[in-house]
């Protein structure tokens, strides 16, 4: 690092990302170089999209520096527009491309950015990622096993190998076009990460899910329509999509929460109308059943008496004749 800090110029050659992979250390007080394929060149790449002599950067007294193509083909990209021939070019951060190759020229002038606060994060944060999606696995599975247990199968076995095996494979297609879209977009995979989002964000919507299905089962309160059961759905997908785009991109938090909450918007009122709508229109639609038989035990007030259910049987009798009544011919059959 003494070495680096006593030079004048440096230059930094870039993947995608603008991620540095080599650095050259140009001699002090070095005011104009070129830049090449050859080895006549002051600095020299391997890249066969560039010329022998590709630029030539100068580096006024001042700091400024300026970029002057030396009859290259691809000519050179400067703030993402190529120009061909040119002289003289400012070069802004001194950031530039010639070829595939992108570069960067520090010099002792450049304006650095303020040191950026390193943040000690929250507990959870410091845990490792491949802890938490471990974790959050063997608790998926035992949420698996306790739905398949309430469904009470005639094999049990079977049915909870084949829900792990679809869960499994759902999780891992899920996690890995996130992963996909973080290559694209930042360069990185991201892998273990997405997954242990899709994992924890399954895992607290389904525990949370039980725990208000066991406590409305035991309180006997009314069941909800269908279409406002979106209304969590709504909410965990959100966070779901708003903690895999913070992870896939660079975007802020503003624009993330913005675009998912539109996102989020504009589905879930599609989903309540052709719900809605498949319910006014289904003659032996049926709301207000249980999606799961739990013991009577657990009950913590008195059912309902029998008079009262044979009352609500009367009212559905009712709701389906006028639904039946509201059809028009060209509606076709019923549902069935």
């Amino acid at each position: 690092m003494e070495a680096i800090a006593t030079q004048t110029l440096i230059v930094e050659s870039a993947g995608g990302h603008w991620r540095m992979r080599d650095r050259v250390i140009l001699d002090a007080g070095k005011r104009s170089f070129s830049i090449g394929r050859s080895v006549n060149a002051d600095v020299t790449l391997d890249d066969d999209y560039v010329a022998a002599l590709h630029v030539r950067i100068d580096v006024l007294p001042d700091g400024r520096m300026l970029a002057s193509d030396l009859g290259s083909v691809n000519g050179i990209v400067i703030e993402g527009t190529r120009h061909e021939r040119a002289e003289g070019l400012p070069l802004a951060g001194g950031r530039l491309q010639i070829g595939r190759t992108r570069l960067r020229i520090r010099s002792a002038n450049e304006t650095l950015a303020p040191e950026k606060l390193l943040t000690r994060g929250t507990p959870l944060s410091r845990i490792s990622p491949v802890w938490l999606v471990g974790g959050a696995a063997v608790v998926e599975v035992a949420q698996t096993a306790y739905a398949t247990w309430l469904v009470a199968p005639t094999d049990p076995a079977i049915a909870f190998a084949g829900s792990v095996l679809r869960a499994l494979i759902f999780v891992a297609a899920w996690a890995g076009g996130w992963a996909l879209l973080s290559r694209i977009i930042v360069g990185q995979w991201r892998w273990v990460g997405h997954l242990a989002i899709a994992l924890i964000v399954a895992v607290v919507y389904q525990g949370v899910s039980d725990a208000v299905d066991v406590g409305w089962f035991a309180l006997s309160l009314p069941l909800l329509r269908s279409s406002l059961l979106w209304v969590p759905i709504a909410v965990i997908l959100g966070v779901l999509f708003y903690l895999h785009i913070r992870l896939a991109s660079t975007i802020s938090v503003q624009r993330a929460a913005l675009m998912v909450g539109a996102t989020i918007a504009v589905i879930s009122a599609g989903t309540v109308w052709y719900v809605e709508r498949s319910l006014a229109r289904d003659v032996n639609a049926v709301t207000g059943l249980p999606a799961r038989l739990y013991p009577d035990t657990w009950r913590l007030t008195a059912s309902q008496p029998l008079d009262r259910f044979m009352r609500r049987m009367d009212d559905l009798r009712g709701l389906a004749d006028r639904k039946r009544e509201a059809l028009s011919p060209q509606d076709g059959e019923f549902e069935e």
